[in-house]
């Protein structure tokens, strides 16, 4: 696990590169990267999720939710991905509805066209399987989903967790 605030990291090619202060990652893999600012965890998804990947998330989960009583979750499916298997789509669900009654969340699936549109829905799915008082909005935006989330919280700052998302796809 990759933790603390002011991090030095590496991004693909070798280079060094500074976070910018309050942005922490928790965790970061070729296709998974966690990170946090204030009450806002980052789940940034480069490859589709499996049934390996998901207890990296409930762990990051289970830590944040025991940090926060009241948190949010921006959740970034990166372009292109093929949509997660059933198996995954109802573990994903049993996982989300531990963390669902404290947790805000955007849901960002970038794209246009069928597969974008078929993700929202299996993810939709997972969550319908999960029900709570605060399901995710699905959004096709960063930036949207950034806007919205910030409503939802009044220390949070939609500028600083847009770019903050751009931040973590170079790392």
């Amino acid at each position: 696990m990759i933790r603390g605030r002011g991090q030095l990291l590496s991004d693909e090619r070798g280079s060094t590169l500074a976070l910018p202060p309050g942005l922490e990652v928790l965790e970061r893999r070729p296709d998974l990267v966690i990170a946090s600012r204030g009450c806002v965890m980052f789940r940034l998804w480069r490859a589709t999720a499996t049934l390996e990947s998901l207890p990296l998330c409930e762990s990051a989960l289970e830590r944040f939710s025991a940090e926060h009583a009241r948190y949010g979750t921006l959740t970034v499916v990166e372009r292109d991905l093929a949509p997660p298997s059933a198996d995954v789509r109802q573990a994903a669900g049993r996982m989300m509805a531990r963390f669902m009654e404290q947790s805000t969340n955007a849901l960002v699936i970038e794209g246009t066209g069928f597969k974008p549109m078929a993700m929202r829905l299996a993810i939709t799915t997972i969550h319908l399987l999960a029900p709570s008082s605060t399901p995710p909005l699905p959004f096709g935006d960063v930036k949207e989903a950034s806007e919205w989330l910030a409503s939802q919280f009044p220390d949070v700052n939609a500028v600083l967790l847009t770019r903050d998302v751009e931040i973590l796809r170079a790392l």
